[in-house]
């Protein structure tokens, strides 16, 4: 189900169901989980995720990273992309991460990519080390923001009352692990809300 919701956001196959399963099945929700695979659902469903990682091979200590972010595109513009976003760069802040990396391809004239740009560098706040896009051929893209200071430093719950889920959704909870979240799942769960499933690298 997560490999077919990322699929299908992406538009291309961008991850197979053993590259899911291998992010799964690395699960640990101690304090020192690295990576976290970000869960929303709506009505039960499935509608979207978010992968954050406090501590990529690619980025200087205390900069954190959030990418994968997928959408069911039936549920696109409903708020579900900013929840997770919002789960995912709260994470960040309490693992006293000071930045956030995120990388994407941008190809100029294409309605998707320049959503991308302005989501990304508009709403989003990040900024592209390269400056604005200039030329008429894809380009890679990595850019970075600042977590703002009391962001860092607020007791979690604080944070968490103050940034609002997207309207539909609950809750926000993190599982103790990938089994305990599956049997949770199965059991009794929230309807809606963003849950978390971990894994470190």
């Amino acid at each position: 189900e997560i490999c077919l919701l990322i699929n299908e956001a992406y538009g291309h196959m961008r991850v197979s169901t053993s590259d899911v399963k291998n992010r799964l099945r690395m699960g640990d929700a101690g304090p020192a989980a690295n990576r976290v695979l970000h869960l929303a659902f709506r009505e039960g469903k499935l509608v979207g995720c978010c992968s954050s990682t406090v501590q990529p091979p690619w980025t200087e200590r205390g900069c954190g990273h959030w990418g994968l972010l997928s959408v069911d595109p039936a549920v696109q513009g409903t708020g579900v992309a900013s929840a997770l976003v919002a789960a995912a760069e709260s994470r960040l802040a309490d693992s006293r991460c000071v930045a956030i990396q995120i990388e994407y391809e941008f190809t100029p004239g294409d309605a998707y990519s320049e959503r991308l740009l302005a989501w990304y560098e508009g709403k989003c706040g990040f900024v592209c080390s390269s400056g604005p896009p200039r030329g008429r051929w894809c380009e890679f893209r990595k850019c970075r923001k600042q977590i703002p200071l009391q962001l860092r430093v607020k007791p979690p719950k604080a944070r968490a009352s103050a940034s609002p889920i997207d309207k539909r959704s609950s809750s926000v909870t993190r599982s103790a692990s990938v089994r305990a979240q599956v049997t949770t799942s199965a059991v009794k769960q929230p309807s809606d809300g963003l849950k978390e499933l971990v894994a470190r690298t």
